[in-house]
């Protein structure tokens, strides 16, 4: 199957983007606010990383079998922050508009998280109300500023991982003598 696309990045980002919202949605129809949890959070890197390297193989399929590490690299960070920025503006959506109450249900979720996590770890009772009143103090709603702030968080710990598969699918071109 031949993939005559210019642009991987830029379909692979998009269709990541689209995955992403999909099984956020698929973890908000499922209920018990898994959507907070880890298995979402594991299943959205695998969606990015899927899409990135996917992207970078077409590419290097595009450059004959050889490529360098900076064209492989825009187009693993591209599927990188366009899933990424997407998915941003979904969760602001999300948050103001289609669940108005996701914040106090993410609160709810990260302190039963935590208690469980403390009393599991055997932590005093005073340090496990100590983290408990710190999280509930916590402001969980999605501003524009919150919107940016993650964005960035996010396209910077993305950034790395685009690094690594970078430097795993890039194949340098053999060296030859013109003798």
């Amino acid at each position: 199957m031949e993939d005559n696309t210019q642009n991987p990045g830029l379909k692979w980002g998009l269709l990541s983007g689209a995955l992403l919202i999909a099984t956020h949605l698929a973890f908000f129809m499922a209920g018990s606010n898994q959507q907070f949890g880890l298995a979402y959070t594991l299943t959205a890197f695998f969606i990015i990383l899927i899409g990135a390297v996917v992207a970078g193989i077409i590419q290097r399929r595009h450059f004959g079998g050889f490529i360098a590490f900076r064209p492989v690299l825009k187009q693993t960070f591209l599927v990188c922050v366009i899933s990424i920025t997407l998915f941003c503006v979904y969760q602001y959506v999300y948050y103001n508009f289609i669940d108005i109450t996701a914040a106090d249900k993410e609160r709810t979720f990260n302190v039963q998280v935590i208690r469980k996590m403390m009393t599991t770890f055997q932590s005093k009772p005073n340090e496990i109300a100590d983290a408990v009143k710190n999280l509930e103090a916590t402001d969980y709603h999605m501003t524009i500023g919150v919107f940016f702030y993650k964005l960035v968080q996010y396209i910077i710990r993305y950034f790395v991982l685009a690094c690594i598969v970078s430097l795993i699918i890039r194949r340098k071109a053999p060296v030859t003598s013109n003798i």
